[in-house]
């Protein structure tokens, strides 16, 4: 057995972990999709809800713009 015998075991067993690594992340990354989803309204519900407040704020600004423009 030569040393290049022991230095391709290693990066082929180097390749079986990553490979391994991935599946587990593929599998963790299904998982989370599946835990998150019940909140996934909820996260809808609050990002309308600051969209709104940006765009009043924004309206609010305009309208504060135009009176002081104005007189």
């Amino acid at each position: 057995m030569s040393t290049s015998d022991v230095t391709f075991g290693i990066q082929a067993g180097g390749l079986l972990y990553l490979i391994m690594a991935g599946a587990c992340l593929l599998l963790a990354l299904q998982l989370l999709r599946r835990a998150v989803a019940p909140i996934g309204a909820l996260v809808q519900a609050a990002a309308a809800l600051a969209a709104m407040g940006l765009a009043v704020g924004a309206a609010l600004v305009l309208i504060a713009a135009a009176l002081v423009g104005g007189s």
